[in-house]
């Protein structure tokens, strides 16, 4: 079974629910939304390929925005070019169709919906909301990162929640688990991909709490710094000790993963002493690309 897909761009998240019979169902949401805005339906069957853009409420669509990250969808899963693709209101009634998955093409199918999209808040500016200092990159030696276009479905952490990775990421990471695991080593998910709207939320969520935003950039990157934005950071844990504390690395996991993570590709990105002032996370590494740009074992 072919791996599932997640495609971002321009506040939107594009989900792979289902893959059946040459059928893929996407769920089409606002980035850091619940509700689907619309569900995406890809069709191969047949050398017919095609594309139906279901909405599931109005007032749902920013054309232009959407657009890009739709035709990436549409690449991604072979379909270029030529293909029908209709768009189908909330009452179930063909609105338009096109016959091409260009941007443009797109753009102009989707601007026959109509109402105004749901609004986004940028990173900048919610951090700032937040109450994260103008200095904070600078003071931290923090680079900004961006989010990836497209996510591959790494898992489901020891919640039962998915959790997705950047696709080499996600190899990576199944490939290690398995090493791990043959040698008796059980390695858990705990959280993976993040986006910067979720974690603008954290912020806000601990200061509605009480806390300052000086104890928060102490165990949490500001949004737009964090390397879970990047697809490619996982923070993992093992059976019987406690989730994302320091006692992890008193762990046979821990001690295989500072002995064995490097040739999957994974680093400890927060030591103790690290230049960034994050405190020493043992559960967290990241991922970066080997130089055959494939992770090994």
């Amino acid at each position: 079974m072919a791996t599932r897909l997640r495609v971002r761009g321009n506040g939107y998240d594009l989900v792979e629910d289902a893959v059946a019979h040459g059928v893929s169902t996407f769920a089409l949401r606002a980035d850091g939304a619940n509700a689907p805005i619309a569900r995406v339906v890809l069709m191969q069957r047949a050398g017919r390929l095609g594309a139906t853009i279901e909405l599931c409420s109005r007032n749902a669509v920013a054309a232009g925005a959407l657009a890009a990250p739709l035709a990436r969808l549409l690449r991604a899963k072979a379909i270029r070019g030529e293909a029908r693709i209709a768009l189908i209101d909330a009452r179930g009634r063909l609105v338009a169709t096109t016959g091409s998955a260009s941007p443009r093409a797109l753009a102009r199918l989707l601007a026959r919906a109509s109402g105004r999209a749901p609004a986004r808040t940028a990173a900048a500016s919610a951090a700032a909301r937040a109450g994260v200092p103008a200095s904070y990159a600078r003071e931290r030696d923090l680079p900004p990162v961006r989010e990836p276009v497209e996510l591959a479905f790494a898992g489901h952490d020891l919640y039962g929640r998915e959790q997705w990775l950047e696709p080499r990421a996600a190899l990576a990471w199944k490939r290690m688990r398995a090493r791990a695991a043959a040698q008796g080593i059980a390695l858990e998910l705990v959280s993976a991909f993040r986006s910067i709207a979720y974690q603008c939320g954290i912020v806000e969520r601990k200061r509605a709490k009480g806390q300052s935003i000086d104890e928060i950039l102490r165990v949490s990157a500001a949004p737009g710094y964090s390397e879970h934005h990047t697809g490619r950071a996982i923070d993992v844990t093992t059976p019987g000790f406690p989730v994302l504390e320091e006692t992890f690395e008193r762990s046979s996991a821990y001690a295989w993963l500072a002995a064995n993570a490097s040739r999957f590709g994974f680093h400890l990105s927060y030591p103790r002493g690290n230049p960034h002032g994050i405190a020493y996370e043992p559960w967290h590494w990241c991922w970066r690309a080997a130089r055959d740009g494939v992770a090994h074992d």
